[in-house]
């Protein structure tokens, strides 16, 4: 199957993650968006409004492949408006493109409610206001952030890519409370796929993270399999 991504034009790490998982008999096909300022430090309101940006130009040149569906690879565009909003943003793209589409959080929402679990430890490298706002949307959702943790010093959206694992992984383990089930791990550009089992070893919960959570979703609608092991307990259930 041909799957369409929308992938934010400074992320450096959604393309690999993707092409690194080998989904049986699916290949990945990438157009870029924008919205957002290269060198600003994302905020709620930029990030509200690239989630309402005009994005036909990017589904008409997706729509040239054909797809069987689409991942829109921006967790934040759609976290810092209103849960319901999701809905609406994957269904003006599924109208569009004819074909079933995943969001990124609206894949984190299905992966949490997939382990029946409510209680959340919620990671980003957002700006306060910003994961406040995401905070919202998965309350909105159901959800209770126990904890939650964000940098001090936010970077920009060049900088949100060019994070080391070792640095996220510090802000992984910081999210770990004794209350938490899963720890949420936000955000579509970050250096973190290889290492979520190190996580969850480390803190004995599971983690759930932007780009997994797309795979998963993508794999549980279309009855896929992959070549190789995935990460993460989430692929358990």
């Amino acid at each position: 199957m041909k799957v369409g991504v929308l992938v934010p034009f400074t992320n450096i790490n959604l393309e690999q993650d993707l092409g690194n998982l080998n989904i049986e008999e699916t290949s990945f096909h990438y157009t870029r968006i924008g919205g957002y300022e290269l060198k600003d430090i994302p905020g709620a309101s930029e990030m509200e409004n690239m989630g309402k940006n005009d994005i036909s130009a990017a589904l008409r040149l997706l729509a040239g492949i054909r797809p069987d569906a689409v991942l829109y690879g921006c967790t934040s565009a759609s976290l810092s408006n209103a849960f319901d909003q999701i809905k609406i943003l994957e269904k003006s793209i599924s109208g569009n493109l004819g074909c079933p589409v995943i969001s990124a959080s609206g894949a984190i929402v299905n992966a949490i409610k997939t382990t029946k679990k409510l209680k959340l430890g919620f990671v980003s490298p957002y700006t306060e206001e910003l994961t406040e706002r995401a905070i919202s949307f998965f309350n909105q959702a159901g959800f209770q952030i126990v904890k939650k943790v964000n940098m001090e010093n936010p970077p920009d959206s060049k900088g949100q890519g060019e994070l080391s694992s070792k640095e996220v992984f510090k802000l992984a383990i910081k999210a770990n409370h004794n209350d938490v089930d899963i720890i949420v791990i936000s955000c579509t550009d970050l250096n973190i796929m290889r290492i979520i089992n190190s996580i969850e070893k480390a803190t004995g919960k599971i983690v759930i993270t932007s780009n997994q959570a797309m795979i998963f979703s993508l794999i549980k609608k279309f009855n896929l399999k992959s070549l190789k092991t995935l990460p993460g307990r989430l692929f358990e259930f």
